[in-house]
């Protein structure tokens, strides 16, 4: 037991918890913090020497989180309880230093004289000698797929000692606690979040880095990130045939995707962790760019005031540790400015809403952010000043201008309310019947009439109950005064519509047709779900504003938000040359997912008391899902009535695979209006704890009356897109109009509808 006295001797103990007690991230699956563990500190370090030096101590499970990673995915992340990672750090300390001196000189992550910028430097080397010839690669799911017997026998030759070995190995095969507290045990695998998983990781590739140098092959090794290097294009070839033989029998790992090209660089650009090089110089690459520039704002924006200058702090650290010795200064300059833009839009934000007081108290908090170019006092004032440039809006002149546009806007939606209450009828009662009188409109309920409307201020009537009937008269009115009849089945889908002969139906088919010969149709099914999964994230952000997360919920929404963001990314990519089957397909794919990270969203946005936990479309039981589906056959009605309207074919479509008798044109055009108007509403009704109820296992009348009161008034309400004061219900109509422009080659581009937040 020496080694355990050694290793864990009380002052290794103390000043492990030192280091973990100034690091002050969380604890592990025991539920036990900094400040519990700190408030009896002494007492807890000698608990853990006896453990641990008797040989007693076992490991406590690991708690699993996720983290945002790349392509869409989640990475698993496993928390140690305190208790843990002192014992971790111990042993990392001891053992570290002289384990790292027998690693290859081409391995460069989680090492005391390597790193990220040293490997880019390290590139650079080879390439100014004539090496040309590049292929970067990586391993598949590295950190889970380590054979785990074989990291046992490979580690032994580093930790001769039997009591280590043991307390390593159960670190590795304990398992962890799922999020619904279950215990799962991986098989294969070491826990990512281990402090000692690094050293573990760089052990287990020691002799696929030696066996590389052994054969004279070029790399450089990044944990999991390889390079391949040469003066020959065989030679990178052949390194990359013995890498892809040497992981799969050796270590019973694969690279990740079959299909590699080797690189010349001096004809084309290639990356290596984050980094592009072309035309020796070395940049950040541009899908990072994009990502940086999505971090940046999405800190901005969501955190608090408190937290502020830390985070961005914490962002220009990293900028600056990983980028800033390259070629990168007019990229960091970019971001830069984007920073201030930010910036300055917030605070104009917060003092327009007096959540501070003035350009003092901002000034204030400013000055706590570390810039990146301003070199000193002065310079940096001058920046601040320059975010600050904006109207304070405070004093008692405007503060009177805006009191009085405030009264005037508040009456003006008084009237307006009323207005559009009248522009759709709702017939919902069983059995009613819709007749005329003079020039009104009138509805009849058990032979009493219950409302009477002049038909010059209707719209549209929508009947979505049983044995509603319509007279004679009625029709003729609605014919004449343009009015469109629209038909719901209990559910909310819409069924049939009535609507005046003279209607010119159809007229542009031809055009709609010719769009398939060319790049049209799949340009438009494009931006279609393009604005879709960006009016989905704007509807995240929107009731993001006023909601208090928990450290859970804030990782959740940053990997939702940011998955979001990587499929906006890849749809721009998609090659608008194959054909319109598979361009849907592809579309198809990215909006599913971007679907799936949306919703698990929204759960965290509505009452517990709604129990939703995935989205239903057909025989939704789930209340929430019912109402989505109600409200959206209101949206379709709407989009059915203008595509019509208008001219074009409602079967003719571009996104949606044509369906017999199917509207499938609305399928499409309905995309992009679901998340502002339909979830938008529901999610505002249920916070506000409007009772819903069901029957028969659908909306009770009294509940459709509710829900569609409420999207008709969001469709109708007023709002500023393109500087000019417009509705939802308006853009529908001028959505199709701009389609139909495109289609004629009237203009360059089709542009949907996109939510201001």
């Amino acid at each position: 037991m020496d080694i355990l006295n050694t290793v864990f001797a009380k002052d290794h103990l103390a000043h492990a918890w030192k280091i973990v007690k100034q690091k002050g991230s969380g604890g592990g699956i025991d539920n036990v913090s900094i400040a519990q563990f700190d408030s009896g500190h002494d007492l807890n370090l000698n608990q853990l020497y006896s453990e641990t030096v008797s040989g007693n101590y076992i490991p406590e499970p690991y708690k699993r989180i996720y983290i945002e990673k790349k392509d869409n995915e989640f990475r698993p992340l496993s928390m140690l309880t305190i208790r843990d990672k002192i014992l971790q750090l111990c042993v990392k300390f001891h053992y570290d230093e002289k384990i790292d001196k027998s690693f290859c000189d081409s391995s460069y992550a989680y090492r005391f004289s390597k790193s990220h910028n040293k490997s880019i430097n390290r590139i650079r080397d080879y390439l100014q000698r004539k090496n040309k010839f590049v292929l970067p690669i990586d391993i598949d799911n590295y950190f889970d797929t380590i054979n785990r017997d074989i990291l046992y026998e490979k580690s032994k030759k580093y930790f001769p000692q039997p009591e280590i070995l043991r307390l390593i190995e159960m670190w590795v095969r304990i398992g962890f606690i799922s999020k619904n507290g279950k215990y799962i045990d991986m098989g294969k695998g070491i826990p990512q979040g281990g402090i000692l998983s690094p050293l573990l990781s760089n052990i287990y590739l020691n002799d696929y880095d030696k066996e590389m140098k052994a054969l004279n092959y070029i790399n450089v090794r990044y944990a999991d990130n390889i390079i391949l290097i040469g003066g020959e294009k065989d030679k990178v070839e052949e390194a990359l045939k013995f890498t892809i033989n040497f992981l799969r029998e050796k270590l019973m790992l694969r690279l990740n995707k079959d299909d590699f090209n080797v690189i010349n660089s001096d004809e084309a650009p290639f990356t290596f962790c984050g980094i592009e090089f072309f035309n020796k110089l070395r940049k950040i690459d541009p899908k990072k760019i994009i990502k940086i520039k999505s971090d940046i704002t999405r800190t901005i924006v969501n955190s608090s005031l408190a937290e502020l200058s830390s985070k961005i702090n914490k962002q220009i650290e990293g900028l600056n540790r990983y980028y800033l010795q390259f070629d990168t200064a007019d990229q960091l300059g970019e971001l830069e400015s984007l920073l201030a833009k930010e910036l300055k839009g917030r605070f104009s934000r917060l003092l327009y809403k007096k959540q501070i007081k003035n350009k003092t108290e901002a000034k204030e908090i400013l000055n706590k952010i570390n810039f990146i170019s301003p070199e000193n006092y002065t310079q940096k004032n001058i920046f601040i000043n320059e975010i600050l440039s904006f109207p304070e809006e405070l004093n008692g002149e405007k503060e009177l201008k805006n009191s009085i546009n405030r009264g005037v806007y508040q009456k003006r939606r008084q009237y307006q309310k009323v207005w559009y209450e009248s522009l759709d009828i709702m017939v919902s009662g069983a059995f009613s019947q819709i007749g005329k009188s003079g020039f009104n409109l009138t509805i009849k309920k058990e032979g009493k009439i219950t409302s009477s409307i002049s038909a010059d201020k209707i719209k549209s009537i929508m009947v979505n109950n049983k044995g509603v009937t319509i007279t004679y008269d009625a029709v003729k009115l609605c014919a004449e005064k343009n009015i469109r009849v629209n038909y719901f089945d209990g559910l909310g889908k819409p069924f049939a519509f009535l609507v005046p002969a003279a209607n010119p139906l159809l007229s542009i088919t031809d055009k709609q047709t010719q769009a398939f010969d060319g790049r049209k149709a799949k340009y438009v099914a494009l931006s279609i779900i393009d604005a879709k999964i960006r009016n989905q994230a704007s509807v995240i952000k929107y009731f993001s504003k006023n909601k208090i997360f928990s450290s859970e919920e804030e990782i959740v929404l940053n990997s939702e938000l940011k998955c979001m963001e990587d499929i906006l990314i890849k749809i721009k990519e998609i090659d608008l040359d194959l054909p319109l089957k598979d361009v849907r397909e592809k579309l198809m794919g990215y909006e599913g997912s971007a679907a799936a990270a949306y919703w698990h969203l929204i759960k965290i946005f509505l009452p517990s008391h709604c129990n939703f936990d995935y989205r239903e479309h057909r025989d939704a039981k789930n209340p929430v899902n019912i109402m989505l589906n109600y409200s959206y056959g209101i949206l379709y009605s709407r989009i059915i009535n203008s595509i019509t309207v208008l001219g074009l074919n409602p079967s003719i479509s571009f996104l949606h695979s044509e369906q017999k008798n199917k509207p499938t044109l609305a399928y499409d055009l309905i995309e992009p209006f679901r998340a502002p108007v339909a979830d938008r509403t529901v999610i505002a009704i249920l916070n506000k704890g409007i009772k819903i109820t069901l029957k028969d296992g659908m909306l009770s009348d009294e509940s459709r009356k509710i829900l569609a009161k409420k999207v008709l008034e969001r469709i109708n309400c007023e709002l500023k897109y393109r500087d000019k004061i417009t509705s939802l219900n308006d853009l529908m109509y001028d959505k199709v109009k701009e389609l139909i422009a495109y289609l004629k080659d009237e203009t360059k581009a089709y542009k949907p509808y996109l939510l201001k937040w």
